[in-house]
């Protein structure tokens, strides 16, 4: 569908109407605001029905240029001077790429260095300009300043290179335009890298990915910003202004070309459509824009995808083509018109491939098409020889050779003997070689599953990655343990004697390839991982341990964050489902890789220690037989001689009262012994050593490196409103507790341990802020007011997309207690909340297990009441889900004050 200019502006019409209201001697600024509004009003519309954005950007470039230029001429007329004066669109109104709010860059060029003679003229100007509603960014230069600035500033130098004449003169900007495009202004080789390393320092304001959950469309990793460089790079060489003048030049492949202007059209149909739906100038794709868009664009729901997902997905996929032609158009760049690249000497890898500049290419363009299963046999000779770059016309090679890569190549056995030779390598290549497959689209045509995955997003605040991106990083983390043993020593010994880690890899490469079909990803993957072991001709025993991996990858993580791991039944049962060491070696490095491949705000220390805690202790039942229960009691006095053996080594030249740790220790259930490390029955019987009943409550404060989190002790008398106490002392000090263990003792005590993240670590270790959180705790417990709820604050703005429903499950599968598990909006207050709705019906909190993921809160707490049995009263319980949905639903914020009554 074509949009006529004249339907934004009818040039005669307006000029008319210029006249009749300098006749009436009437101020033009509300005609000029409102033919901009309408035009506005009519891009909105067009673009709704169908209309190209190309088409509009074009005519509304143009219809500013009519309207700046006549505003220019009236101006004019008003002054009589005799200099030369040139008006001149710069920057992205140069290239003629105004979008509908951005900001109209102009020069105004002067021949001579009289400022003076046109300053009120141009003042006058530019703030009619500004009153008419137009975003204004302007320069005031003569020709020789111009010049000199350029010389000085490469952002300059960017915009006068797409400088284009609107009015005046224009002998003016044509001497500019050649004195700019001489060697002594930024020569091109300098400019080239000068803009290389802006466009990294860019990048690296985004975290170098174009994966974002609310992406800038034009300066985020594959955006706008990235195609204009390529732009700005030929220009300052060839003179070219267009991806057209590029291919008329030959610069550019013809499928480049297609691919620049499919790019460019979508990614400007988004920024035109930010602009439109916010009215103003928006380049940032938030939640609220990305939901409308969708809507407008005409995505909708499936069963498998939300709209907004597959609005998504097509702008992450451009994003990635994006990135893919400016690596392969600069590269291009590089090697060919810069000398000391153009003239290295190659060296021979194999038989087909060399190796010049540290790029691997093909000895002879004709290579794939005449084997395509080279363009495996390429990524094998990277890892072998430790090469992690590709010449820019191997990799247009590749693009171009990709439909040979059909059922034919993929059941080749050459081809599929390479592409596992891939994943038994032993180096540290396999990332950056799937990670390129990926980028060129190798990876997806080798594997059509994964193809369906590329540009996959999730729309919650959990996942921060496609599904592509994140799988490709779990890949790196377990590369990475080869490299940093010191980071997880552990996980890389284990990765070093694991026997065959091309499964595990492989089971990293499926674990998430089924999301975005409907249905359970991990049953899904499983049939696809078990399939192409089979087909790859690895063995039935390898092929369904695989398969395991992938339709278990996330139990590991259930089970160390949402499972009581200090309760041997729960180790017996973990341990029945992986079987084996060798399985729960394999499990236990792709949940490490998994979990901190998923967002850098999910993974932490504590987490870690979690899953290796787990690891260790099925393990150890493993090695014991998974039908030997555990000696309890062998346990207990294990790890009671153990922290006496820590006391002991810590206690002053006085010694320690052996007699009374154990009289102590012989008031604690045997649950505390199982629950805690030696270290915490030290710790927690050292500090009470020297207390006396009547300094309590006593509370102690540590901080753990291992856990990069405080720890904290509180030893009270038993009451129905301590933990609601403690819990809202925490809160007033703004610490994020990460698990609470509570247990009583048999003689009227309470043994509540914490383990709480403060935001600023720093401030965490130092033993005068944890002195600070000792007393605030202590003073908060020695109030005697009723606690009250803690009234939640208004959500984020990000964390309003992505409402958590509150549900409350209860579980009665033990004699003691009751497990409660509690989904909710993550927000402040939520154990204290929980607690003080327990404490009001009567029910005794024994432990909570805290775990958070993104926006949610998934929270387990163990239950019982006062007569030490499980909470099974379907009233109670009744009451008690519908006062924790009242109290911590976001959706439902009136209600909190009800159940506080």
């Amino acid at each position: 569908m074509h949009f006529a200019k004249s339907k934004l502006l009818n040039t005669h019409h307006f000029k008319t109407q210029l006249v009749e209201l300098t006749a009436d001697k009437k101020s033009p600024v509300s005609l000029y605001k409102q033919t901009i509004k309408s035009a506005l009003k009519k891009l909105a519309e067009h673009q709704n029905e169908g209309v190209s954005t190309s088409n509009l950007i074009e005519n509304y470039t143009w219809m500013i240029d009519q309207l700046i230029v006549i505003a220019w001429q009236q101006h004019l007329n008003d002054f009589d001077f005799s200099d030369d004066i040139q008006l001149v669109a710069v920057g992205g109104y140069g290239r003629g790429e105004l979008h509908p709010y951005s900001d109209v860059d102009l020069l105004i060029l002067l021949g001579g260095n009289n400022y003076d003679a046109v300053q009120e003229f141009i003042e006058n100007y530019l703030r009619f300009l500004w009153d008419i509603g137009l975003d204004i960014g302007h320069s005031v230069r003569s020709l020789k300043d111009c010049i000199k600035e350029a010389r000085q500033d490469i952002t300059i130098m960017t915009n006068l290179l797409e400088s284009r004449h609107l009015a005046g003169e224009s002998f003016l900007l044509d001497a500019l335009d050649n004195k700019i495009r001489g060697n002594r202004t930024w020569p091109a080789d300098k400019f080239f890298n000068q803009k290389v390393q802006e466009q990294q320092d860019r990048h690296a304001q985004y975290q170098d990915t174009a994966y974002s959950l609310e992406p800038n469309i034009k300066e985020s990793p594959g955006g706008l910003r990235d195609l204009q460089t390529i732009l700005w790079v030929y220009n300052r060489r060839f003179g070219v202004r267009s991806f057209r003048e590029m291919k008329k030049q030959g610069h550019i492949h013809d499928d480049e070309y297609r691919l620049l202007i499919r790019a460019r059209n979508i990614l400007w149909k988004l920024r035109a459509g930010l602009h439109l739906n916010t009215n103003r100038h928006e380049d940032r794709l938030l939640f609220d824009s990305q939901r409308q868009l969708a809507e407008e664009f005409g995505y909708r729901d499936n069963k498998a995808n939300l709209a907004v997902e597959q609005l998504m997905k097509r702008y992450y996929r451009t994003a990635k083509q994006v990135i893919y032609l400016n690596e392969v158009l600069l590269s291009h760049y590089r090697v060919t018109f810069i000398k000391r690249f153009s003239l290295a000497t190659k060296k021979n890898i194999g038989d087909d491939f060399v190796l010049q500049n540290k790029m691997i290419m093909q000895r002879q363009s004709s290579l794939f098409k005449k084997r395509p299963v080279a363009m495996i046999e390429l990524f094998v000779q990277m890892q072998t020889h430790s090469i992690s770059l590709i010449h820019p016309d191997t990799i247009r090679s590749i693009r171009t050779h990709l439909d040979l890569i059909n059922n034919n190549f993929r059941s080749n056995p050459k081809a599929k003997s390479l592409f596992i030779n891939l994943f038994t390598h032993t180096g540290i290549g396999l990332s950056n070689v799937l990670a390129r497959m990926n980028a060129y689209g190798l990876l997806g045509a080798y594997l059509p599953n994964f193809g369906a995955i590329v540009g996959q997003m999730q729309h919650d605040l959990f996942h921060v990655y496609t599904v592509d991106g994140h799988t490709l990083m779990v890949l790196q983390n377990l590369i990475r343990l080869r490299a940093h043993k010191e980071e997880y020593p552990l996980a890389s010994e284990l990765l070093e004697n694991l026997y065959k880690p091309e499964r595990l890899f492989i089971g990293a490469l499926f674990h998430d390839i089924a999301k975005g079909r409907g249905g359970d990803h991990s049953i899904l993957g499983e049939v696809d991982a078990y399939d192409f072991c089979i087909q790859h001709e690895l063995s039935e025993f390898d092929a369904k341990l695989v398969g395991w991996l992938v339709f278990n990858h996330l139990i590991m993580s259930h089970f160390s964050q949402r499972r009581d791991i200090s309760d041997p039944d729960v180790i017996k049962e973990f341990a029945d489902i992986v079987g084996d060491t060798e399985h729960l070696d394999n499990l236990y490095l792709l949940t490490l890789a998994d979990i901190r491949g998923t967002s850098p705000k999910v993974w932490n220390a504590w987490k870690g220690q979690l899953l290796m805690d787990l690891y260790t202790a099925t393990r150890n039942a493993l090695r014991q037989g998974v039908a030997t229960p555990h000696n309890q009691k062998e346990r207990i006095e294990d790890h009671q001689r153990e922290a006496l053996k820590l006391i002991e080594s810590k206690a002053s030249d006085k010694g320690f009262d052996q007699e009374a740790i154990e009289q102590f220790w012989a008031s604690l259930p045997a649950d505390y012994f199982i629950r805690n490390e030696p270290f915490y029955l030290a710790w927690h019987a050292s500090s009470l050593a020297n207390v006396s009943a009547i300094s309590l409550p006593l509370v102690s404060v540590r901080y753990s490196e291992r856990l990069e989190a405080n720890m904290f002790f509180v030893f009270a008398p038993e009451s129905n409103t301590l933990l609601t106490h403690v819990t809202a002392a925490f809160d007033t000090l703004g610490l994020d507790i990460i698990e609470a263990r509570l247990q009583r003792s048999t003689n009227g005590f309470a043994l509540h341990s914490f383990t709480a993240v403060v935001t600023e670590i720093d401030s965490a270790k130092k033993s005068d802020y944890m002195d600070f959180l000792e007393v605030g705790i202590r003073n908060y417990l020695l109030k005697q007011e009723i606690e009250k709820p803690i009234v939640r604050h208004s959500s984020s703005r990000a964390l309003k997309h992505f409402p958590t429903k509150t549900t409350v499950i209860f579980s009665f599968n033990k004699p003691t207690y009751t497990a409660m598990e509690v989904v909710a909006q993550n927000q402040p207050g939520l154990l204290h909340n929980v607690a003080l709705i327990l404490q009001r019906n009567n029910i005794t909190l024994l432990s909570a297990r805290i775990a958070t993921f993104g926006e949610r809160a998934e929270d387990i707490f163990y239950i019982q009441q006062h007569d030490h049995t499980p909470v099974t009263d379907k009233l109670i319980l009744d009451k008690v889900e519908k006062e924790i949905v009242a109290a911590l639903d976001r959706s439902q914020p009136k209600k909190l004050a009800a159940v506080a009554n």
